[in-house]
């Protein structure tokens, strides 16, 4: 409502008729409220009274405003990237009256490369909905290296009432991480390491640190699955590790494999 001159507060009553008993859920000393006790579901008409100093000075009740629905509450959403597997993990917190959930995803990677808006249509033939009564989702069919929009909505019992779905929020789905094996290489004695195969991955980034738990460099890429430190110095000892890569993600950092270069 607009600001009334010589209000200190305002009054904000309610009834579910128009033409009903209206009774009093609040006060604001803004020119909005939020009502916070109203029922999923339930149609209200809301009434304004400006206060002044005494109630003696009060204004007479507003014209009721249009009917407005009670929606679910909309759930606070966060977006991980699950450091093992490299999924996307979308969670939230409970919302009081809602009986699930559904988590709505989409691929808006070529949309993200040329900074335009995916239309209607496309949205309508490519959106994924995971439904859910848990607070979290782990979205285990996505595709590394691919950015997702992702938003949530709670459904109450009477599913007619879901909530507004939450803000967009972007991830980009990462490789799993890959487990690591060293070795010293029977020709040059230089050390080395193989690991597995990973899903999705465009290539391997294999780190190097001379300390155990940090001090870890990118040392090269390796577009095979396994690796061999050339510039490894004769008597020294190192740590490695390895990630998977794609051209717009990387898995986190693979366990560590010690080695002394002969």
């Amino acid at each position: 409502w607009e600001k009334v001159t010589g209000a200190k507060k305002y009054e904000v009553w309610r009834a579910t008729a128009e033409d009903g008993k209206y009774t009093k859920v609040g006060t604001s000393t803004k020119t909005s409220y939020t009502d916070t006790k109203a029922s999923v579901g339930t149609t209200y008409y809301y009434k304004v009274v400006a206060a002044g100093s005494k109630s003696a000075y009060n204004s007479l009740k507003s014209a009721a405003t249009n009917p407005v629905t009670a929606l679910a509450a909309q759930p606070a959403v966060k977006v991980k990237v699950d450091s093992k597997t490299g999924v996307p993990v979308v969670s939230w917190g409970k919302v009081s009256g809602a009986v699930g959930y559904i988590v709505a995803y989409i691929d808006v990677t070529d949309f993200a490369e040329t900074g335009a808006e995916p239309d209607e249509e496309y949205v309508l033939e490519h959106i994924q909905g995971v439904p859910t009564t848990k607070t979290s989702v782990m979205l285990t069919d996505t595709e590394p290296g691919r950015l997702y929009m992702i938003t949530v909505v709670s459904v109450p019992k009477n599913e007619e009432y879901y909530s507004v779905p939450t803000d967009p929020q972007y991830v980009v789905s990462a490789c799993a991480t890959p487990k690591i094996t060293g070795f010293i290489d029977e020709d040059s004695g230089k050390p080395g390491a193989y690991w597995n195969e990973v899903d999705g991955a465009e290539g391997y980034i294999v780190y190097r640190s001379t300390k155990s738990g940090s001090g870890y460099k990118a040392l090269g890429i390796a577009y095979d699955t396994y690796f061999i430190d050339e510039t490894a110095v004769k008597g020294k000892t190192y740590y490695y590790k390895v990630t998977a890569a794609t051209d717009y993600s990387e898995s986190a950092l693979s366990n560590s494999v010690k080695l002394k270069s002969k």
